[in-house]
């Protein structure tokens, strides 16, 4: 059976690299999240000129903003607030009809400024429905998993999937089609979306994330056309 012509539907992407990129440039850590977060722009554009409707990027875990050096903390915050900003700017989020959700653990990490910044980019983008733009920050799957199936215990009924899968904080994603990681380490992280990657395809880049352009992220696609999907059969 030719699958020349499969695409995936939800693609959901590990940024992995940027603070190995600066190293090996010898630059502070947070000019490889500013150059990780420039380059997420350029892959969206090319993204939604595709047939992908979901596409789920993981910012970061909620490790990264307790164990992370102060300064580097709050670098990586400047750099989200610029980049929120800039997207909340953009053409292409309404020209698109792209939807945006930030979900994970962020209202009780971030400051004020940031709450409202990522409200107002989700209230000015609920009505779209055509693209989805699904960004994790201060997320952890490991954690959501089990904040779930404690939510469930409590209630003290018999759970089925439906049950466990509206408990998660990804409760609005569908399933994965490919999951792509950069930064040449070929492993999962913090139980990254467990449930939704069930029957996914992983690609895995050596590059890292900054060098990750469009020209990857069309190789990526031509190799999940490529194959053939067995979902566990």
């Amino acid at each position: 059976m030719s699958t020349v012509d499969m695409h995936p539907h939800h693609i959901a992407l590990i940024p992995d690299g940027n603070r190995r990129w600066a190293r090996e440039r010898d630059l502070e850590p947070w000019i490889g999240h500013q150059k990780g977060a420039e380059t997420l722009e350029v892959l969206l554009r090319a993204i939604y000129q595709t047939e992908v409707d979901h596409f789920t990027v993981w910012g970061s875990s909620r490790e990264n903003l307790t164990k992370r050096p102060l300064r580097e903390k709050k670098e990586l915050l400047a750099v989200y607030a610029t980049h929120f900003k800039r997207l909340l700017e953009s053409d292409i989020l309404y020209e698109k009809d792209v939807c945006v959700r930030v979900l994970g653990a962020w209202r009780s990490s971030f400051p004020a400024e940031m709450i409202d910044l990522i409200d107002q980019l989700e209230s000015s983008t609920a009505s779209h429905r055509t693209r989805h733009l699904n960004i994790l920050l201060a997320y952890s799957g490991d954690e959501d998993m089990l904040d779930a199936i404690n939510m469930l215990v409590e209630k003290g009924d018999c759970v089925d999937r439906d049950d466990l899968k509206s408990a998660l904080v990804t409760r609005y994603l569908p399933p994965v089609d490919l999951m792509i990681r950069t930064g040449g380490e070929p492993h999962m992280s913090a139980g990254f979306l467990m449930w939704e990657l069930a029957n996914a395809e992983f690609y895995f880049s050596d590059l890292y994330f900054p060098d990750f352009q469009e020209n990857a992220l069309a190789a990526a696609l031509h190799d999940f056309a490529e194959r053939r999907r067995k979902k566990g059969s």
